[in-house]
């Protein structure tokens, strides 16, 4: 039983081994009759097995073949092997197919070109590439033909396309895919069809069925049609384009549009004649092949009888020697030859040819394009018998003519050359142009020679030549490139005048202009001209900037744009005479508008330069700006004014004055001589000391006032801001002209809002305090019955202050003057007024610079109200409640301080001592500054020290600062009569703790002294 088994199953594998047998034999009948050669290459890249096609390729056994690589079986030099051999790497390594061309290198030695695919497979159990490779030597061939003639037929004005068989573009040259709308590159692919409507497609079928059976056609009128649908005919040629063994290969097409030809036969003949160009392809065998009919027509030879003999034949003796020269150039590869010859035609004379030649070796033919040149060598002999006429004129020529080769060196010069720079032909032929130059001259020429035949052409070149003496001259150039018949650079042929007087002239003309610019540019005064029509045509810097307008701006405007209205008619009457010729010149003083809407007065001159017709070319204005003269002249007028009135009013205010100070003198000195009496009662000594005290009061008033607008007017005063409760110091005041008031018979009232009440105010409290003081004075001063009103309150954001009375007002003709210096002095009433006349002018004046406005209403015998209107300045925006807190100061008690007085004036030392006694237990003195330092630095315990800053030897500043290098605890007082705006700051700057000023009141003494806790 076993055995059986075992019989059955070695039968079956013998019949799966014959099976294997048979498909690897037919596998292998397969293998070997493919057309493509196969090969199976190792990782080494050896070939391990091939096809019998890979033996017909390369023409070798299989055995030869085994073991070799792709390098040795490549074309030498054709291919980059080690770009394959990455390929191939590639290919093990990833497994993606891999297409590549390659030359190869068959045992005859014949080179052919083939296309590979690289895949990766098995092969008896190992990885391996398998390799296909197809023959593809002749398409390679035509596709370096195909590239050949593109490089003509690109060129080409007439159409040229290559299509395969099938009728499928693989080449279209510019001009046959632009004509019907396309570009080359979206044709190529796409079948001729395209080209034509369905209507015409029967007929273009025909014509091509009939081209593939006889090989060409000629001239057949064919529609075609454009991108856009539009139709038109053209003028086909085609021939069927084989290979060596006369396998048709593609059909290729010449098409000219006739679209325009309202005949086809007129047509035809036209393009005839416009074929100057003859195209024709000739063997290395030295026979034509290929013609176009252009040929018959230049020369009259049918194609027939030129292909019968050898083309040398048809040429000139004369020409054959060097015609054959270059067909041996092309023989031996060069690329594209260019020259002229003679060809025979027909009729037995000769016609000129123009060739362009290039070889195509593979096909051991070239292929040339002739142009007919006849014409255009009878008209260069004819040039030629015209050199003798030409020679005669360039040789007795009065312009120097000149040819250089292309290096730049003499070749010919005329006589005229010769004699303008004193040379004799010899010493000029052969030599570098750049040997007769200007040094500086030079480098130009070595850098634009070059250009200049590249060009082709100069004109007006101005430069400097030597003449033989040593001196130069200058000259204009001109001139041109002469070119050989093939279009090579032959000569320069040049011409040069001598312009040296020329450039003498132009020079001083240069040096004239220039000094006139620099004066019209430069000049202080402003200068501008215009046309006949008063339209600008230039203008300098100091008349621009008169009027404030760019150059350009200026250059686009006429005069009646820049003149004040009012003044143009009487300038416009003058320019009218000067074009009647009645004036030469003229003069005004006229107003002009800035671009700043400024009014420039000007005092103008103009003069007019007339052609030598006696027309007026143009004008010239000479201008002064008259503005700054014509306001002075005004504020004069003004000064003049302002001066009589100024003095009327020092006059009425010199003789107040007097009054003023004389008046409260009297007083003083007349009761201080009845104190002296006796027999004077006490009440009688208290009076006399009352109206002693009143008249003082009075002209320290009247000084103050005096001081107060001297630092107005000398810009000394400042603005020192500080946070104070408003509403105390106008109660304060109140409460202190109240007796006044009341002494008069008025009644006066006091009336404010809460928030004024209780309300801070940022400014300056002083100036503040001042305006305030003067307003009420002025009111009670000013009224002799009736009421006076004080008024404050805080409303968005403002503080107001007003001080209305009932009386005597300010008369209409005095209110416009009522703030004014001095007017009061000029007020004539019934009865006259104590006081300076300046009260009002220092409140304003203080109003102003703190940003306030002081204003007034008035009436005449009813009463006035002046009004103090000041924006809150408090870091809110708002009023501030006063939340001072008041402390008990910790002060000495009298009879116990230690002062020292430094003051060198008995009388005002005596006064400061008398104030004292009742507070002080021990009073120095010291008469300067030397001595105040030495007292304070010797002396301990002092309380305080009063120091006079007006001082014999060293100054109370100056001393301050020496007690304050060995003692900063002391308080010191400064003192001073000096009544200017700074005088607290500079003391308190020198290191003194606070300040008074003269004359010294007992009660602001004793406060200063409570304020620093010493009393």
């Amino acid at each position: 039983m076993d055995n059986t088994l075992l019989n059955q199953k070695i039968e079956q594998l013998e019949r799966q081994v014959a099976e294997l047998e048979l498909y690897s034999a037919t596998y292998k009948n397969i293998y070997d009759s493919l057309t493509e050669a196969v090969y199976i290459l190792d990782k080494s890249f050896s070939f391990i097995e091939i096809n019998k096609g890979a033996e017909r390729m390369y023409g070798y056994t299989r055995e030869e073949f085994l073991g070799k690589t792709p390098a040795d079986v490549a074309a030498p030099g054709k291919n980059d092997i080690d770009h394959i051999i990455k390929d191939l790497q590639a290919v093990f390594e990833d497994g993606k197919r891999r297409n590549f061309d390659f030359w190869a290198l068959r045992k005859n030695g014949e080179l052919f070109f083939k296309e590979v695919i690289a895949n990766r497979g098995v092969f008896n159990g190992k990885t391996v590439i398998i390799t296909t490779a197809r023959d593809v030597t002749e398409r390679k061939e035509w596709e370096q033909e195909i590239t050949k003639f593109k490089s003509i037929s690109d060129k080409a004005i007439q159409g040229n396309a290559i299509a395969d068989l099938d009728g499928n573009l693989v080449y279209i040259n510019d001009y046959f895919a632009n004509i019907h709308g396309y570009k080359p590159q979206e044709l190529i692919g796409k079948n001729l069809s395209v080209f034509h409507s369905e209507k015409q497609l029967h007929n273009v079928v025909e014509i091509n069925d009939r081209l593939k059976k006889e090989g060409s056609y000629s001239n057949e009128e064919v529609w075609h049609i454009t991108r856009d649908g539009k139709e038109f005919p053209m003028l086909m040629n085609g021939v069927v384009i084989s290979n060596n063994d006369d396998t048709p290969m593609y059909i290729a097409s010449t098409a000219i549009d006739i679209a325009n030809v309202k005949e086809l036969k007129q047509e035809r003949e036209m393009m005839f004649a416009l074929t100057v160009d003859m195209i024709c392809t000739a063997g290395f065998d030295g026979y034509l092949r290929d013609l176009n009919p252009a040929w018959q027509k230049t020369i009259g030879w049918t194609n027939e009888e030129l292909r019968d003999k050898p083309f040398i034949d048809f040429v000139h003796p004369d020409d054959r020697e060097a015609t054959l020269n270059k067909a041996e150039k092309i023989l031996h590869g060069e690329a594209a030859i260019s020259f002229t010859n003679r060809y025979l035609s027909k009729s037995g004379d000769y016609k000129w040819l123009a060739w362009n030649t290039i070889p195509i070796p593979d096909k051991k033919i070239m292929m040339g394009i002739a142009r007919d040149i006849t014409e255009q060598k009878r008209a260069e002999d004819s040039l030629k018998e015209s050199e003798n006429k030409f020679r005669s004129l360039y040789d007795n020529a009065p312009l120097s003519y000149q040819s250089l080769n292309e290096d730049g060196c003499f070749i010919d010069v005329n006589p005229t050359w010769l004699s303008t720079l004193g040379y004799n032909r010899e010493e000029v032929i052969g030599r570098c142009y750049a040997d007769f130059l200007h040094p500086e001259w030079v480098p130009h020429f070595q850098k634009n020679f070059p250009a200049f035949k590249k060009r082709g052409y100069v004109n007006d070149v101005q430069f400097k030549l030597r003449h033989k003496k040593g001196y130069f001259i200058d000259v204009s150039f001109e001139g041109c490139i002469g070119y050989n018949p093939d279009g090579s650079f032959k000569q320069t042929y040049c011409v040069f005048k001598d312009i040296t007087h020329q450039k003498e002239a132009e020079q001083a003309l240069v040096e004239s202009e220039a000094k006139f610019k620099g004066v019209f540019e430069n000049a202080n005064i402003g200068m501008v001209l215009s046309d006949k029509n008063t339209k600008i045509i230039e203008a300098n810097n100091e008349f621009l900037a008169m009027l404030e307008y760019s150059r350009e701006e200026m250059l686009e405007m006429d005069i009646t744009m820049y003149t004040f209205p009012d003044d143009l008619k009487k300038e416009q009457e003058l320019l009218e005479k000067f074009r009647k010729g009645q004036i030469d010149s003229y003069r005004l003083e006229k107003r002009c508008i800035s671009k700043s809407k400024k009014i420039i007065w000007i005092d103008l001159a103009v003069t007019a330069k007339r052609t030598a017709d006696g027309d007026i070319d143009h004008f010239l204005g000479m201008v002064m700006d008259m503005t700054g003269y014509k306001k002075a002249q005004s504020d004069l007028i003004k000064a003049k004014e302002k001066a009589e009135e100024a003095d009327r009013l020092k006059s009425a205010f010199l003789a107040n004055m007097s009054h003023e100070i004389r008046t409260p003198m009297n007083g003083i000195l007349g009761f201080a001589e009845l104190l002296d009496q006796n027999n004077l009662t006490e009440s009688q000594k208290q009076e006399y000391l009352g109206i002693i005290k009143k008249s003082g009061k009075r002209m320290l008033n009247t000084v103050n006032d005096i001081i107060d607008i001297s630092k107005i007017d000398a810009g000394q005063v400042k603005i020192e801001n500080s946070l104070f409760n408003v509403g105390e110091d106008i109660e304060l005041l109140f409460r202190f002209f109240k007796p006044e008031a009341e002494k008069k018979g008025l009644e006066i009232s006091l009336q404010r809002n809460m928030v004024a009440a209780s309300g801070l105010l940022e400014c300056d409290k002083t100036k503040l305090n001042s305006i305030f003081t003067n307003l009420i004075k002025n009111a009670i001063k000013f009224t002799d019955k009736g009421a006076i009103n004080i008024n404050y309150k805080i409303t968005d954001s403002i503080f107001e202050f007003s001080v209305t009375d009932t009386g005597i007002g300010i008369p209409e003709n005095r209110k416009e003057a009522i703030f004014n210096r001095f007017e009061q002095a000029d007020i004539h009433d019934i009865k006259a007024r104590e006081g300076s006349g300046l009260g009002l002018a220092i409140a304003k004046s203080y109003a102003e610079l703190m940003g306030a406005s002081l204003t007034f209403k008035s009436k005449a015998e009813e009463g006035t109200s002046f009004i103090l209107n000041m924006p809150l300045k408090n870091s809110n925006g708002k009023t501030k409640l006063n939340e001072q807190v008041r402390k008990t100061p910790n002060t000495k008690s009298s009879k116990d301080l230690k002062l020292l007085i430094a003051e060198d004036d008995d009388i005002s030392y005596l006064h400061l001592s008398i104030l004292l006694r009742e507070i002080a237990a021990d009073i120095m003195r010291a008469k300067d500054g030397f001595e105040v330092v030495e007292i304070v630095k010797n002396t301990p315990g002092i309380d305080c020290v009063l120091l006079d800053v007006k001082m014999p030897l060293q100054d109370g500043y100056e001393a301050c600062r020496q007690i304050r290098k060995f003692n900063t605890n002391i308080p010191i007082i400064a003192q001073t009569a000096y009544a200017l705006e700074g005088e607290d700051k500079k003391a308190l700057e020198a290191g003194c703790t606070d300040y008074l000023s003269k004359p010294i009141n007992k009660i602001a003494l004793f406060e200063k002294l409570n304020k620093l806790k010493i009393n």
